[in-house]
């Protein structure tokens, strides 16, 4: 972003050197950078600027009307099993080593 707060797409970024993050003069110019985004933008938000659902939002339990002979489980016999249809657990994967092919 410059600092009128036009957003310029880039595909190579590289971060402060520790020297340039020591700076005075760096740290000038970041400063000056971040009052003209204010003065264009606006104050950055805060946490306390929204609803606290808004990050953690609470839903009811999904019911579907149970089928007749449908048993009803309780929430602790329902067991999560992310695993089904995973077809990569417990496979075993030969690599190249040393001139020969060595299960990992």
């Amino acid at each position: 972003m410059k600092s009128n707060g036009q957003v310029v797409p880039r595909s190579t970024i590289r971060h402060f050197t520790l020297e340039e993050a020591r700076s005075s003069d760096q740290i000038a110019l970041r400063k000056a950078f971040d009052d003209n985004i204010v003065q264009k933008i606006g104050v950055p938000v805060t946490e306390s600027d929204f609803n606290t659902d808004y990050f953690m939002p609470t839903y009811d339990r999904y019911d579907n009307d149970h089928q007749k002979g449908t048993p009803d489980a309780s929430l602790e016999d329902e067991v999560a099993t992310p695993e089904i249809g995973d077809n990569y657990l417990n496979m075993e994967i030969m690599l190249p080593h040393g001139g020969t092919l060595a299960r990992v």
